[in-house]
């Protein structure tokens, strides 16, 4: 029992691996949204930029989600087609795979390494647009500064108030940057590690 767990998840770990990394990242959407995280930082990012991080993010995760998909069944009909791949692959006979792609091992991992290059595009961007937010934040912290003309304890009050929304600013659409990034970072980071596997196993069926 415990061997066959092991070996379905051996040909289908990709997929796996999504509905694992989708599941907690589901868990904490709806963590977030329960105990009002989410409202609070509709409420209090006054640049919207969070909010436009997040939706980026999950247009990204469902791009990423549909390549595991496609690298999940690549990985399984290799690994199915052990230990005859060498001839199915020279025959054309296994789907998706040619005998320019068997002759050419290294060009076809650069071409399925290439389709994640928008995703590692997207976890930079991500962090740019957090940083952003940061020097917004300050600039809306700093803007009530130049207006004060007398000191008195109300304006004080005023002040600090108009600066604490620039610094809630600042803090959540760094935080919110932050996070998305090393999201994208890290979903990538498994699809390159499919493309790898499936790689390593088109060199074992050359060799």
């Amino acid at each position: 029992m415990g061997s066959d767990l092991i070996n379905a998840y051996r040909i289908h770990r990709a997929l796996y691996d999504t509905i694992l990394v989708s599941g907690v990242i589901l868990l904490g959407l709806y963590l977030a949204f329960d105990l009002g995280w989410l409202a609070r930082l509709v409420d209090q990012d006054r640049s919207y930029l969070s909010l436009v991080m997040l939706a980026l993010y999950l247009l990204t995760s469902l791009n990423w989600a549909y390549r595991m998909t496609a690298l999940s069944s690549m990985e399984s009909s290799l690994l199915r087609s052990l230990p005859d791949l060498s001839d199915l692959l020279e025959t054309n006979a296994l789907k998706g795979f040619s005998e320019l792609k068997l002759g050419n091992i290294e060009g076809f991992c650069d071409d399925q390494l290439n389709h994640h290059a928008l995703g590692h595009f997207v976890s930079e961007l991500l962090l740019k647009l957090g940083l952003m937010g940061t020097v917004i934040g300050f600039i809306l912290m700093l803007m009530p500064i130049a207006e004060i003309q007398t000191f008195d304890p109300s304006t004080l009050q005023q002040l600090l108030s108009s600066m604490s929304g620039g610094m809630a600013v600042a803090l959540y659409t760094t935080l919110t940057g932050l996070i998305t990034s090393t999201l994208v970072k890290y979903q990538y980071y498994l699809a390159d590690s499919a493309v790898i596997r499936i790689t390593q196993t088109l060199q074992g069926a050359r060799d």
